[in-house]
């Protein structure tokens, strides 16, 4: 499984969507479809994937979950707390408080990443950062992410907002 992302207005996430579920399926896993991020206010809120598409037919072309119903019905089977981990290409640095550089993939820093992850009841990853690089999110690179991942149940992606299973 992937948990990925968005970021930018509805016109990059529905971009950042058609790329994500060609590579869910070049990888043969399950995406899992976060809330779309809506900017109301200049504040983060969030609108249910199942309210903009039909699921339905999207399953017609691959497998996907929404993400309400991974949370209410995988999530406590195949990715309980003690087992979360998060991926990113490389290291996104941060500055602590004392000015040293916070290594991992840093999911909460920034928005939207802390308010998506907040929203979806999500305030840790105990198992830390996984990073693909030098692997990219292409179809190209499918085998060697199949590979890579072959232990990982889901895949939670920090930049893309989506999720994959196994």
């Amino acid at each position: 499984m992937i948990d990925s992302f968005y970021s930018g207005r509805f016109g990059n996430q529905a971009e950042q969507f058609l790329g994500t579920l060609q590579f869910a399926k070049s990888i043969d896993r399950t995406l899992i479809l976060p809330p779309f991020i809506e900017y109301v206010d200049y504040k983060v809120t969030f609108q249910p994937f199942e309210n903009i598409f039909e699921i339905d037919h999207i399953n017609e072309y691959h497998r996907v979950m929404t993400m309400n119903d991974f949370l209410k019905k995988l999530s406590p089977l195949i990715w309980k707390h003690e087992n979360r981990s998060i991926t990113c290409y490389d290291s996104r640095h941060f500055s602590t408080n004392n000015n040293n550089k916070k290594e991992g993939c840093n999911p909460f820093e920034g928005s939207p990443f802390k308010e998506f992850w907040h929203h979806l009841g999500v305030q840790e990853f105990p198992l830390g950062s996984l990073y693909y690089k030098p692997l990219h999110t292409d179809y190209n690179y499918a085998n060697d992410w199949r590979q890579k991942f072959r232990n990982v149940t889901v895949l939670a992606l920090v930049g893309k907002f989506f999720c994959f299973f196994a």
